[in-house]
């Protein structure tokens, strides 16, 4: 299986918490457990960790993938590894965590295998009257991956046909996000077809 992958997850397994973000590093961030005793979380390597804190007064949801979970004979602590240009602005020290959900990745939920792909940010200034004042501005992501020759079926077909949550998980850099198709037009031959792919990162 490749290490790039988007899955299909119908569900997220929850726990009860009570976290706060610890520490923050370079692309990842430490959960502490703060109940007595402290529980360990139910995750475990190459899982999917969707963590739910509140930013000005708003539930957001941060996708990571777990890197360790440690004990020091009091406190359970979870180091988490995650994409901090995309959600770097809902990850700060002694915020507090509503919820950790977990999904382990599953072969029956592949979509489809990527090479290669590149985070793209775009940044929208919404203005008024005819100085440009700003009165708006909004940063959006998205994720383009190369033209590449596909199975249109049982690829890329699969992003538009479930409405569950997808899933790209890059297990090299320990990073993840969910994921939504934008527009595609296909002209395929024997089921085959040549396209780049382009996909929305949600972040709310």
């Amino acid at each position: 299986m490749a290490a790039i992958n988007i899955y299909n997850v119908e569900n997220f397994s929850n726990q009860v918490i009570d976290c706060v973000i610890e520490s923050v590093g370079d692309n990842q961030f430490t959960v502490l457990e703060e109940q007595t005793p402290s529980p360990p979380f139910l995750t475990g390597v190459n899982e999917v960790i969707r963590v739910r804190v509140t930013h000005e007064g708003v539930s957001k949801y941060i996708y990571c993938m777990y890197i360790n979970q440690t004990y020091d004979g009091t406190d359970y602590r979870l180091v988490l590894g995650y994409d901090q240009d995309v959600y770097g602005d809902y990850v700060s020290v002694n915020k507090n965590v509503q919820q950790i959900s977990y999904y382990e990745q599953d072969p029956d939920d592949l979509i489809m295998p990527v090479d290669v792909y590149s985070v793209v940010s775009e940044l929208n200034v919404a203005t008024y009257s005819k100085s440009y004042k700003a009165y708006n501005i909004s940063e959006n992501y998205s994720i383009s991956i190369p033209r590449k020759k596909y199975n249109f079926t049982e690829t890329v077909k699969k992003l538009y046909l479930y409405y569950d949550d997808k899933i790209l998980v890059d297990g090299c850099n320990k990073k993840c996000y969910k994921v939504s198709p934008g527009d595609l037009t296909a002209n395929s031959l024997n089921n085959k077809f040549s396209s780049s792919v382009t996909l929305n990162v949600l972040i709310k």
